[in-house]
């Protein structure tokens, strides 16, 4: 008791840091992407690109950090690392506003324990 209704994520502008990363294996997910650089920090999100030139596979990414510490933190640690086996470069982490979807708070407000 106390809970309403699930409620549908609102999305609201959020000024996100952006770290592109290239040279990602091939066929790289965005699951794997997230999970080498989830630990530097919030992510607002991830996405992967993978194009095929002659036959040979390419990935690289972009990973959305909510705040620009973890960002670039992930940037100092992961400069000369790898993903997947695969030497990996970064780019300088660059800010950007997004879109990002925000789960309302769902409290019933018959709930005499509710603030307000």
């Amino acid at each position: 008791e106390g809970w309403g209704e699930p409620q549908e994520p609102q999305e609201m502008m959020h000024e996100c840091w952006v770290l592109w990363v290239g040279s990602l294996p091939p066929r790289c997910t965005e699951e794997e992407l997230l999970e080498a650089f989830q630990v530097f920090g919030p992510i607002a999100s991830v996405t992967v690109k993978s194009q095929q030139h002659s036959g040979v596979y390419s990935s690289l990414g972009f990973v959305n950090f909510c705040d620009e510490l973890g960002a670039l933190t992930a940037f100092d640690h992961m400069e000369d690392g790898q993903v997947g086996g695969y030497d990996i470069k970064l780019r300088t982490p660059q800010p950007k506003t997004l879109l990002v979807p925000i789960w309302p708070l769902n409290i019933d407000s018959a709930d005499p324990d509710a603030p307000g």
